[in-house]
């Protein structure tokens, strides 16, 4: 009896080393999924919120009317001259989350 054990042991090395690497390699693309994501996220996210932290009151009431009127101006022009809003429109409807789906179609 004792051979059958040691011959079950044998046999379930190489399957449970199969499992652990395909478990890895599941895991390993879920991983390169998410910072894919996050990569393209920050391209788009982060120029969008520095120019919405750019509108506050701190960007528009120091300077001239002349400078104030010209710095919104180049916002819109960055937002939608620029193509800010259509990529960032494009990565919230193609995000898997239901969450940031629905906020780009509020």
């Amino acid at each position: 009896m004792v051979w059958v054990s040691a011959l079950w042991s044998l046999l379930a090395l190489p399957i449970l080393g199969t499992l652990a690497l395909i478990a890895y390699y599941v895991w390993n693309s879920r991983s390169e999924e998410h910072r894919k994501l996050r990569r393209e996220g920050a391209e788009v996210v982060i120029p969008a919120k520095e120019l919405v932290n750019g509108l506050g009151p701190d960007g528009i009431l120091l300077g001239t009317d002349e400078q104030v009127a010209a710095y919104l101006d180049d916002c819109f022009k960055k937002w939608w001259d620029g193509g800010l809003r259509q990529r960032l429109m494009i990565y919230l409807n193609h995000h898997p989350s239901g969450r940031v789906r629905s906020v780009a179609r509020s």
